[in-house]
C-alpha cells in the first residue's frame, strides 16, 4: 500500500502539524489521499478529515490483529498514519501498540519529526539511534522541527550529513578485522569457500534477476525496478555480521561464513548496477511499457 508514517522521539515534537501539512498539500494537488491515527485517539482524526476531506479511521496495533489492520490500511489512497507518542511507546513490557508496530505490519516508512529548537549536532546520533534499533522499522526521512534561523538550519543539516559516513566507516572497520582473523582460513580452506561461495552467488542472481524481470513484466519504472533488484541482490550480511560476533566470536565458522557472504555480496552488488543500467534500453521496450 502506498503511504507513511509520521512519527517522533516523543509527544509534542510536532507530528499534528505536520501530519495535516501533508494531508492538506496532497489533497489540494488532487492526490487521492486518506489520513488514519496509531491508537485509539478521537480528536486528531477530525483534524485529519478536515484536512483532506476524507474521513479517518484508527490503527491501533494493540486492539488490532495484523489481518485486520492490513484491511482497513489497504486502498489505492495514499495512506498518512500519524502516530501516537513517541515511535517506539507502547505497553509494557515490550512496547506493544507502538506506532513501530503499525509501519512492521504494514510495511511503511516512517518520517521522523524531530523537535530540534535546542539541539544541534546532537540531532544526529537522536536520528542513527532511531534509525538503528529496529532493522525492520525503516525510517525513510527526517522533519526538523522549530529550526530557529538558517544558520541553524546548517548546523542540524552538516550533523546529519555525518551518519551515512560514519555508518560505513564503523561497518568497514568490522569487516577489517574479521579478514583479519579469517584470513587465514580463507586460504587455507578454498573447497569449503567455493563450497559457501556458490550457493550465495546462486541465490543473489536468482533474486535480484526475479525482482527486475517481475518489475518489467508488471510495467513499473526502470527506477523502480532497479532499487527492487538490488534488494534482491542484497543478503544484508552487515546484520549476519553483527549476529556472528556478538554470538561466536570472531574466530568462529559462522564469522567465516559472513565473511565469504561479504566477499561475494559486494562484488556481485556492484554487477547488478552495472546490468540494471546497461539493460535499461530492453527493459523499457519490453511487452508492457513501464509506466510514466
Amino acid at each position: 500500500m502506498p503511504g507513511l508514517l509520521i512519527a517522533a522521539p516523543s509527544s509534542g515534537s510536532g507530528k499534528t502539524t505536520v501530519t495535516l501539512g501533508i494531508l492538506r498539500a496532497l489533497s489540494r494537488r488532487g492526490i487521492a489521499v486518506r489520513g488514519a491515527k496509531s491508537g485509539p485517539d478521537y480528536i486528531d482524526p477530525r483534524f485529519h478529515e478536515a484536512a483532506c476531506g476524507v474521513a479517518c479511521f484508527n490503527l491501533d496495533a494493540w486492539a488490532m490483529g495484523a489481518e485486520r489492520l492490513k484491511a482497513l490500511a489497504g486502498g489505492a489512497e495514499t495512506l498518512v498514519v500519524e502516530g501516537a507518542m513517541g515511535l517506539f511507546d507502547g505497553a509494557p513490557p515490550d512496547g506493544r501498540g507502538a506506532s513501530a508496530d503499525l509501519a512492521r505490519q504494514l510495511g511503511l516508512p516512517v518520517v521522523l519529526v524531530v523537535d530540534a529548537g535546542r539541539m544541534a549536532q546532537s540531532v544526529a546520533p537522536l536520528v542513527a539511534g532511531f534509525a538503528g534499533f529496529d532493522p525492520k522499522v525503516r525510517i525513510g526521512g527526517v522533519v526538523l522541527n522549530r529550526v530557529g534561523s538558517p544558520r541553524h538550519e546548517g548546523m542540524l543539516r552538516r550533523a546529519l550529513e555525518r551518519i551515512g559516513p560514519l555508518s560505513i566507516a564503523a561497518l568497514l572497520l568490522t569487516l577489517v578485522l574479521l579478514f583479519a582473523f579469517q584470513g587465514e582460513a580463507i586460504i587455507r580452506q578454498p573447497l569449503v569457500i567455493a563450497m559457501l561461495a556458490v550457493p550465495i552467488l546462486i541465490q543473489v542472481f536468482f533474486n535480484s534477476g526475479l525482482a527486475y524481470w517481475l518489475n518489467r513484466k508488471a510495467g513499473e519504472q526502470h527506477s523502480i525496478a532497479c532499487p527492487s533488484a538490488l534488494i534482491g541482490a542484497s543478503n544484508f550480511f552487515e546484520l549476519a555480521v553483527a549476529a556472528a560476533i556478538s554470538l561466536f566470536g570472531f574466530q568462529s565458522g559462522a564469522a567465516l561464513a559472513t565473511v565469504v557472504g561479504v566477499l561475494i555480496e559486494v562484488p556481485v552488488m556492484l554487477l547488478v548496477v552495472r546490468i540494471v543500467n546497461q539493460s535499461k534500453g530492453w527493459y523499457e521496450c519490453g511487452p508492457n511499457p513501464a509506466r510514466g
